[in-house]
C-alpha cells in the first residue's frame, strides 16, 4: 500500500484490491516473531502494531493475528478526507504533474470504498475484538485514553507506566508542531457528498458533529 501513498497510479489500486494480503500479513508475523526472538528483553512481550494502511484489510489483519486487540480511533470524514487528500497531494508532488481535484475526487472514492471494507469487516470480526477511542479526546485526556487501551490488552499499569506516557507527552505536544492547513475547496470536495458517502459511519461512531475540528 506505500506505492500507492505516494504514487498517483489508479490502476496499481485497482490490482491492489485484486491482491490476496493474507501473506504480507504472515510475512509480518513471522518477522516480529523474529525480533522477538534476537531481543530476549522482548520475549512474552505484546506487539503494539499501527498502520492507517490496514482500515480496507481489517479482517485480514485480525485473522493474521487472531488474540490481537483492535483499538480503532473515530474522527469526522469532514477532517479526515480533506486531511488525508492534502497529505497524498504533498507524497505526489514528486510527479511531474499533478491535478489537486483529480486527486481529490480519487481519494475520496477510494476512502469510501475503504470504509464500507472497515464496516462489512467489523461486523463479521465480532465487536469484542474493538476498542473505539475518539479523535478529539486523544487531544484533550491522552493519559486516560492509553490507561483505557491498556487496561483492555492486560497491560500492567502503574507509577512507572503513567510517568513513561506523562515524559512521552510533553516532549510531543501538540502545538510543538505546525499545523496541517487543507481546506475542501482546494481538492473540489464538497461537504454535502462527505455526509451522505459516510452517513452509516458517522451516524454509528461520531457522537457529535465535526468539521475541520470543530470545538
Amino acid at each position: 500500500t506505500m506505492i500507492e501513498g505516494m504514487s498517483f497510479v489508479p490502476s496499481f489500486s485497482h490490482w491492489l484490491d485484486s491482491y490476496d494480503q493474507s501473506r504480507g500479513h504472515e510475512d509480518l508475523k513471522t518477522i516480529l516473531k523474529y525480533l522477538q526472538w534476537q531481543a530476549p528483553e522482548r520475549r512474552g512481550a505484546k506487539w503494539i502494531l499501527k498502520s492507517p494502511s490496514n482500515l480496507p484489510y481489517t479482517e485480514v489483519a485480525a485473522r493474521a493475528f487472531p488474540d490481537a486487540v483492535l483499538v480503532m480511533t473515530h474522527r469526522d470524514p469532514l477532517d479526515v478526507v480533506p486531511s488525508y487528500v492534502s497529505m497524498e497531494a504533498a507524497l505526489y508532488k514528486l510527479s511531474s504533474t499533478i491535478d489537486e481535484r483529480e486527486v481529490g475526487a480519487f481519494w475520496f472514492r477510494r476512502l469510501k470504498e475503504w470504509m464500507d471494507r472497515f464496516l462489512a469487516a467489523r461486523a463479521a470480526i465480532g465487536e469484542d475484538r474493538f476498542i473505539d477511542i475518539d479523535y478529539r479526546a486523544v487531544g484533550r485526556e491522552p493519559l486516560v485514553q492509553a490507561e483505557r487501551v491498556l487496561a483492555r490488552m492486560g497491560i500492567a499499569q502503574g507509577p512507572e507506566m503513567e510517568a513513561a506516557l506523562s515524559e512521552f507527552l510533553a516532549g510531543n505536544r501538540r502545538e510543538q508542531r505546525p499545523m496541517h492547513d487543507y481546506s475542501l475547496e482546494r481538492f473540489g470536495l464538497e461537504e454535502d457528498a462527505i455526509r451522505a458517502a459516510f452517513a452509516d459511519y458517522r451516524a454509528r461512531y461520531i457522537a457529535e458533529p465535526q468539521g475541520q475540528e470543530a470545538p
